[in-house]
């Protein structure tokens, strides 16, 4: 795939991102598979099946069963040329298979020289990597491994990367890598730097990520600084600022359907002899438990001394409301479920991996009839690298098959 003009160099000319699955070195490994390539893979929210000729399907790549309609993307719209900010890549696994891996190459090439690599010392080169996570069966998951050597500072000594991960100019981060360099909750990824190659090869180390909560297709990222902390720039002090943005929550998802069932918390809590609250999970709605992120029943009764509290509140009645409100409408923190990247060369390789599995756990039962196809989403960010430091930000725009 090639996103044309997917950004700009320091000298106001563009760059296309290309992304290619390189072929397996091993005749027993399948290579990329994808059923639905045709109508997913691409910028995400552009790839309909109206916005012909972008996205013709070929019929031999349907499915038996399957139609067009029934698989087509529900974040895609119809707007012709197509535009977005995330690209977009679908695999395909099976439960016999278990675990699909594929390696992608991501190459930052001159617009009007296509197959030559850019060359820009003002520029860091980054790529957004984004929303690993599981289905809701938990059948499906999604991981993701990159050799370090690729990257633009060393992670093999994690204190040391946690002090050099800012660019002495513009305070930028080279890396975002939740639960590793940043001090967040880290339940949902699973990092690890390993001793070996994505491959698993001795002699190097890689950052192998694997999500590790339910996610959905509602909570996927329309854009670039949803996912990451929102960056405002004061001229006054020459400082920037951060914030968390874009929060996805339940009733956002399901709006449509009935989203006050689906979302409102336990109703049902149980008082231990030790003052301690257990929810009753079974009262909550069926979405409920899938958002993490939310008050807890000890937040509600907290609210009865919140005056007390640095800084005070000024009603308890309107804080036991507003816990209630956040309580049953809980909500993710996507960029938790994220990586950012600057890598030292315009050229790198990145390996997805789609793990599969029979929902009912039992081995091989119909490891066929279970099939796991996901999404994996991207965008990349360039950066000045030299005074004054505004960010550059290069939506992923348009693709040509």
């Amino acid at each position: 795939m090639r996103f044309a003009k997917a950004g700009k160099l320091t000298d106001g000319s563009f760059f296309d991102v290309v992304v290619k699955a390189v072929p397996p070195l091993v005749s027993s490994n399948p290579g990329y598979q994808s059923h639905f390539a045709y109508i997913r893979n691409g910028v995400a929210r552009t790839m309909s099946q109206l916005n012909k000729p972008f996205n013709k399907p070929n019929p031999n790549n349907i499915r038996q069963g399957e139609s067009v309609a029934k698989n087509l993307h529900m974040m895609n719209t119809v707007k012709t040329p197509p535009d977005g900010y995330m690209g977009q890549i679908n695999m395909y696994s099976d439960a016999n298979q278990k675990l699909v891996e594929t390696l992608f190459e991501f190459r930052f090439e001159k617009s009007d020289k296509p197959g030559e690599l850019v060359d820009d010392k003002e520029m860091l080169f980054k790529m957004a990597f984004v929303d690993f996570d599981k289905d809701r069966r938990q059948s499906s998951t999604e991981s993701f491994c990159v050799n370090a050597d690729q990257l633009e500072i060393d992670i093999t000594d994690i204190d040391l990367a946690k002090t050099q991960n800012k660019h002495p100019d513009t305070e930028e981060p080279y890396l975002f890598i939740p639960g590793l360099l940043e001090e967040m909750d880290g339940r949902f990824l699973e990092v690890d730097v390993r001793n070996v190659t994505c491959n698993g090869r001795d002699g190097g180390y890689s950052l192998k990520v694997t999500g590790t909560t339910v996610g959905f297709l509602c909570d996927n990222p329309e854009k670039y600084d949803e996912y990451f902390w929102a960056r405002k720039y004061n001229e006054k002090t020459g400082l920037w600022t951060y914030k968390p943005d874009g929060l996805k929550t339940c009733k956002d998802c399901f709006h449509n359907r009935k989203p006050e069932q689906r979302c409102h918390g336990p109703t049902e809590w149980n008082v231990k002899r030790d003052g301690s609250i257990v929810e009753d999970l079974s009262s909550a709605g069926k979405e409920w438990q899938f958002y993490p992120e939310h008050p807890t029943a000890s937040d509600y009764t907290r609210c009865e001394t919140c005056k007390h509290d640095d800084p005070p509140c000024y009603s308890v009645q309107k804080c036991q409301q507003n816990v209630m409100r956040e309580y049953n409408n809980p909500y993710v923190n996507p960029w938790k479920r994220s990586l950012q990247l600057s890598f030292s060369k315009p050229s790198f390789e990145v390996t997805y991996g789609l793990g599969c599995q029979n929902i009912d756990g039992k081995e091989y039962k119909a490891p066929l009839v279970e099939t796991c196809d996901r999404n994996f989403v991207f965008t990349c960010s360039t950066w000045r690298c030299v005074q004054p430091p505004h960010p550059i930000h290069n939506p992923i725009t348009t693709t040509n098959p």
